[in-house]
């Protein structure tokens, strides 16, 4: 029943969780994991601050993904992330630090590097994977990368979750763009933050589905947010009854 496999979701979840933290590494594309990204990008930022070095942090994201796992499934969603990755390892440098921080998001450390620099290696990248094609069986799909990124200055005192959170804005901003190359830095003054998309019943609905069958680990970070704020009376809810049934049996 809905009980039953809502629990075992949040247990499967954790578990999750708890074996990539211990890894350290993403499961399926043997990138950095969250946890690992931040704690090596706090060593680097820390070191590029003291000797005043330069350092952008880029975040990448593929474009339209939740369209392309409703329309392909599961499989070909996993091609698509596993060949970005490998792509991405590819054609980074040996100082360069990579991740995978959500569904279809990645994220690059560049030591050395300005922004003026790092916008040229970003259009690299994203050429090089823009470029892949990928055979479903029914038919041949591209995907193509969005790109926010940030270099902290020097004068600044910034952690590195300050630096994660800019380049996030930045991502935001170039996921925003109709037209041109979807690369955005932080300091574009003259862009605005892109709105949250919009999401109808039927897409959460669609989403929450994905979950009870295993696979959400494919829904987008925000569609999972969504479905975790649905949920979360249910929870509340089963976590009282549990705290019920617990008392009345350690009174019985």
């Amino acid at each position: 029943d809905l009980l039953s496999r809502a629990k075992s979701y949040a247990r499967l979840n954790r578990k999750v969780v708890e074996l990539e933290k211990k890894s350290g590494h993403d499961k399926l594309t043997g990138l950095f994991s969250v946890a690992s990204f931040e704690e090596q990008g706090e060593k680097a930022l820390s070191f590029a601050l003291r000797h005043k070095l330069e350092i952008t942090s880029v975040y990448l994201e593929i474009e339209d993904f939740q369209d392309i796992y409703l329309a392909h499934g599961k499989n070909v969603a996993q091609q698509i992330i596993v060949t970005v990755g490998k792509r991405l390892k590819e054609v980074m440098r040996t100082e360069d630090i990579a991740a995978r921080l959500g569904v279809a998001k990645f994220a690059v450390l560049l030591p050395l590097t300005n922004e003026a620099n790092a916008r040229t290696v970003i259009s690299r990248i994203r050429n090089n994977i823009n470029k892949l094609v990928f055979n479903t069986g029914r038919e041949k799909i591209r995907v193509s990368l969005a790109a926010g990124y940030t270099a902290p200055s020097m004068d600044e005192q910034m952690d590195f979750a300050d630096i994660m959170e800019q380049a996030d804005t930045a991502l935001q901003k170039a996921m925003k763009r109709t037209s041109g190359e979807k690369i955005a830095s932080f300091h574009d003054k003259e862009e605005t933050v892109a709105t949250k998309p919009s999401f109808t019943d039927d897409d959460i609905r669609t989403a929450f589905q994905h979950v009870i069958d295993g696979a959400y680990y494919q829904v987008p970070d925000l569609m999972l947010q969504l479905v975790a704020d649905r949920l979360k009376p249910f929870l509340d809810y089963v976590a009282s009854r549990s705290d019920t049934e617990r008392t009345g049996t350690d009174d019985s």
